[in-house]
């Protein structure tokens, strides 16, 4: 820094300045630099020739330091501020744009002269107005450095994009807060695909409340059909035993009037094991005279016209011997009502 004031000291010494001052560097003892700001005087003799040059030394190490690093700061600022993809706005105290980056404008679709001015509350979607003045306003009463905060802009064309704001402050070199900085990210994709997973997981628990109703529903099933199928067994036990012990001849016969099975009562009454009848039909073992009468009764009960007839017949044993017997036969109907 020797050169800096050299012309300075030349003039005042010409008398052509009556002193000068500049900011320069003095090595300490330790070799250490120390910023100073110099103000140099010339005390004159009456004939107008130096008498005494009087230097005034001031500290100003603390100052440059602060102004070196407000420099480096405003420097990443400017760089920051002109990254491709990071929307970035200088706010006022209350909020509104001083000044917005190109990723900004290309963001919301607005011109540089558009956005200034406006708040992000002004952008902000109707619903979340309230949420931004309420934002803006607390930040700007409270100490805190930084404050951030998701919601939803407002793009010229009448869309709105999702977005993380982050407001920081920024200081000047007394400590004074001059304004703010927001940073805009575009968390469009991300809240669509949140809003889809929760879309998702809703289906998911209505389709897994749907399945325990499903499993509810079949489990009921299931205890109705033991029930049943229990109900069932003892029935058929029921009949079993009835039909076994009868004190008369009991025939179980299908639509074509052929023996399913014969209670002992009526095998040892026409002679036939029960393997022998099941071989046979009603007409087999009634006799010739009586087997039209007793076919035209039988299908009248299939096709529904009689609940039942009882006929006195002659019946033809193992023995082709005579069996006069009174028959009384009914339709058994399963559970849908057919025979």
């Amino acid at each position: 820094d020797r050169g800096k004031s050299s012309d300075l000291h030349r003039e005042l010494l010409a008398g052509k300045r009556a002193h000068y001052q500049v900011e320069t560097r003095l090595l300490r003892k330790d070799r250490d630099a120390l910023w100073v700001r110099l103000t140099v005087r010339v005390l004159r003799k009456t004939d107008g020739s130096p008498l005494l040059i009087i230097h005034l030394i001031e500290d100003i190490s603390e100052r440059r330091k602060t102004d070196e690093a407000l420099h480096e700061t405003r420097e990443q600022i400017r760089d920051m501020f002109e990254v491709p993809g990071v929307a970035l706005s200088f706010l006022d105290a209350k909020g509104a744009i001083t000044r917005s980056n190109a990723a900004l404008q290309k963001l919301l679709g607005y011109s540089p002269e558009e956005l200034k001015c406006k708040s992000l509350a002004d952008l902000s979607h109707p619903e979340d107005r309230e949420r931004f003045e309420k934002f803006l306003a607390e930040f700007s009463h409270d100490d805190r450095a930084q404050t951030e905060m998701n919601g939803r802009l407002l793009r010229k064309n009448g869309g709105h994009v999702w977005t993380h704001t982050i407001v920081s402050r920024l200081h000047g070199h007394n400590g004074a807060a001059p304004g703010l900085i927001g940073v805009i990210e575009d968390i469009t994709l991300q809240k669509e695909s949140e809003e889809a997973l929760l879309e998702n997981l809703a289906m998911l628990r209505e389709t897994e409340s749907a399945l325990r109703k499903i499993r509810e529903n079949l489990g009921a099933l299931e205890e109705k059909q033991r029930v049943t199928e229990t109900d069932l067994l003892i029935d058929q036990a029921h009949f079993r035993t009835l039909f076994d012990g009868a004190g008369v001849g009991v025939a179980l016969l299908d639509r074509d009037q052929k023996f399913i099975e014969a209670n002992p009562e009526l095998q040892n009454m026409l002679g036939f094991s029960n393997e022998e009848l099941k071989t046979k039909s009603l007409t087999d073992v009634s006799h010739p005279d009586e087997t039209k009468m007793t076919a035209k009764t039988f299908q009248e009960v299939l096709d529904g016209k009689l609940t039942h007839f009882v006929q006195e017949k002659c019946l033809r044993n193992k023995d082709l011997g005579l069996v006069w017997a009174r028959i009384t036969a009914s339709a058994l109907c399963g559970e849908g009502g057919g025979m």
